[in-house]
């Protein structure tokens, strides 16, 4: 007989309370439940909290975790978006469980000194006259008590929860969309992380040293060494990174010492010495534009170029 999976929405400020989302989902997922959060689809403004409200519409349970973050507020109701999620649940009559982080366990960079007043407020709201409120001290308590919690919660609040009719063990199911989801949320990180090309228009002095050291053949009393040409060029960023990825993408490597010559090919420079380089702080500046943004990534000596430079380089091309 295939199990009954319940859908459990959960809610909470983001940047300060990640590891504690990540646990509660691994509690959730061990407990015939599929976890869904909101950074599958951040509240950030009211077109998506629109969207949030018709997924909240069909989830099972409804867990919120505060910690000590008020979280961004709706400049037209005053109320943060966790708070207008909680108060939507509460109109559904979803049950509803929450978890406050304890005083002592909160940083002080942890804490929204701001909004301190709207987020006592919240908490009474949240938690005054329900008997199925719980305060943590750390992500293992927090973990038991969302264990025994949405055990006991299935049973006091039965719910439709869904079976899925065809075939297989439904378990399988939210693995694999585990799974997904937090591929998802990787390929969002290096979309989050692409460098735009507007990064890249600007230009660089490059310090491009001509010639080399030349000893007279005789003709002195002593050696004649003649000093090196300095040649200082203005050079497009996006025109850097351009030859040097084209150059990665057609031979699939590219070594931090190639850096002076292919960028001097590219400078098509007339002069009569033999010799050019580019100064110390030229490549250094190099360098440091391939990295910006992950368009490169460096490992001994190498670079190899990311997604999300890849994306620069079509985007270059075009």
């Amino acid at each position: 007989m295939n199990k009954k999976i319940y859908q459990v929405f959960v809610s909470s400020t983001y940047t300060d309370l990640k590891d504690e989302r990540s646990a509660v989902e691994q509690v959730l997922i061990s407990s015939d439940c599929l976890p869904i959060g909101m950074e599958r689809f951040p509240s950030s403004n009211l077109e998506q909290f629109e969207y949030i409200k018709s997924v909240l519409k069909y989830v099972d349970y409804y867990i919120l975790i505060i910690g000590g973050r008020y979280g961004t507020i709706n400049e037209e109701t005053g109320l943060s978006y966790t708070e207008m999620e909680y108060d939507y649940v509460v109109e559904q009559g979803i049950p509803i469980l929450v978890f406050l982080k304890d005083d002592s366990a909160i940083s002080k960079e942890q804490i929204d000194i701001e909004n301190t007043d709207k987020l006592k407020a919240f908490i009474t709201k949240a938690t005054n006259k329900r008997l199925r409120s719980h305060t943590f001290r750390d992500i293992n308590e927090l973990k038991v008590q969302v264990l025994q919690s949405i055990t006991s919660e299935k049973n006091i609040s039965p719910r439709p929860g869904w079976i899925r009719a065809d075939f297989g063990d439904p378990m399988s199911l939210v693995l694999e969309n585990n799974r997904l989801m937090k591929e998802n949320k990787e390929l969002k990180k290096q979309l989050d992380r692409s460098i735009s090309t507007k990064d890249l228009d600007s230009k660089i002095e490059l310090l491009v040293l001509a010639g080399k050291t030349v000893i007279a053949d005789g003709s002195f009393p002593f050696p004649y060494f003649k000093k090196e040409q300095e040649i200082r060029v203005l050079k497009e960023k996006r025109d850097i990174v351009k030859v040097l990825g084209d150059k990665y993408l057609k031979s699939g490597d590219l070594t931090r010492g190639e850096l002076s010559t292919l960028i001097i090919d590219d400078l098509n420079l007339e002069t009569n010495y033999q010799q050019l380089k580019l100064d110390t702080s030229s490549e250094e500046d190099i360098i440091k534009i391939l990295l910006i943004n992950d368009i490169f990534s460096l490992e001994d000596n190498r670079f190899k170029i990311t997604e999300s430079g890849k994306a620069v380089l079509r985007e270059l091309e075009e």
